[in-house]
């Protein structure tokens, strides 16, 4: 099973032509009867009257087709049980925003179960050094996690414990043993609900975690977004007949464009966009008006450029612009 198209070929090499299923989204009234589900879950009054409201929100937002992937609707579902008078996010990346922050409050929850007092716990009979750097560790876990979900995108196969361990930031103090260095840092790993352990390696538990907090560690400030989509997305190109794309209007035939970089997900993509314009409103004002995916070997069965055009209302894509900026941008080529 993989949680979306995989790239083509990928399967030439077992011997035959496998059947090919899609995981069907969830159904509106399903919408309702998981919210309802979470809500009764977190002993909200009334939960049946708060799952309403809440899907009516999801329509209002523009939310009501993300929230039919069942990853989407259980982080909104979990952000509007512990805050049910704020406003929901206005795009896919501002739900990971939002979610991963949540995450990192449970992880350092005031008390005995918090992880800064066990910390204390474990490490003070090795004196204040050692409490100094786990607490410089503990604070800096959020851009370290990122920053091993950047390499991992990249395609690097270094063990997590060992990128964390390599990081000044997480560095063992010299009068800690490193079995009981790595324990710790094993153990924040865990604990901040971004990973898990499978085969004795930490891995991402879903694809789009890494992509979201490796898009965080790529642009992580406001001038680094519009210099990042600049270089990403300028490669301009036209659009000609020898495409094979019906969907295409003869008018458009050689009209100059720029292509969206290749051998990049389209979900990462939209997260790219998300973070810039988080940073910076005015980061995609970079972008020209027609832009385009070209999908290479990852296109999915079925797709075309004309449906793969980037449009920036698109929620599964990145978040929708401000009304004056909305009317900067061309309707999606169809």
């Amino acid at each position: 099973m993989a949680p979306r198209p995989l790239p083509g070929g990928e399967l030439d090499n077992i011997g035959f032509r496998p059947p090919r299923y899609d995981l069907e989204p969830f159904s509106p009234d399903e919408v309702h009867r998981v919210a309802w589900g979470w809500f009764h879950a977190f002993e909200l009054a009334e939960p049946n009257r708060v799952a309403t409201r809440f899907t009516q929100a999801l329509a209002r937002s523009r939310l009501s087709d993300l929230a039919r992937i069942p990853l989407m609707i259980s982080m909104l579902c979990q952000l509007h049980a512990i805050r049910p008078g704020r406003p929901l996010p206005a795009s896919r990346g501002r739900i990971y925003h939002d979610f991963i922050d949540l995450l990192y409050k449970h992880q350092h929850v005031r008390g005995a179960t918090g992880i800064r007092l066990q910390t204390r716990a474990a490490l003070e009979c090795y004196g204040s050094n050692a409490l100094d750097q786990s607490e410089r560790t503990l604070s800096s876990l959020p851009g370290l996690i990122a920053l091993i979900a950047a390499k991992r995108l990249a395609g690097s196969s270094q063990p997590v414990i060992d990128i964390l361990a390599s990081h000044p930031d997480a560095q063992r103090p010299a009068e800690v043993p490193t079995d009981v260095w790595r324990a710790f840092l094993d153990d924040a790993l865990r604990r901040s609900g971004l990973l898990t352990v499978r085969s004795g390696e930490f891995v991402f538990l879903h694809q789009t975690l890494l992509e979201y907090l490796a898009a965080r560690h790529v642009i992580p400030d406001e001038q680094d977004g519009a210099r990042l989509l600049r270089r990403l997305f300028g490669r301009w190109t036209r659009y000609g007949p020898s495409t094979n794309d019906p969907g295409i209007k003869c008018r458009l035939w050689f009209r100059k464009i720029w292509r969206a970089p290749l051998n990049v997900e389209a979900s990462y993509l939209g997260f790219l966009l998300d973070v810039a314009q988080e940073k910076d409103p005015a980061a995609t004002d970079v972008l020209p008006c027609n832009v385009w995916f070209d999908a290479g070997d990852s296109k999915p069965a079925g797709s075309s450029p004309s449906r793969r055009a980037l449009a920036l209302s698109s929620p599964l894509k990145s978040s929708t612009p401000p009304p004056t900026a909305a009317q900067r941008w061309p309707r999606t080529l169809r």
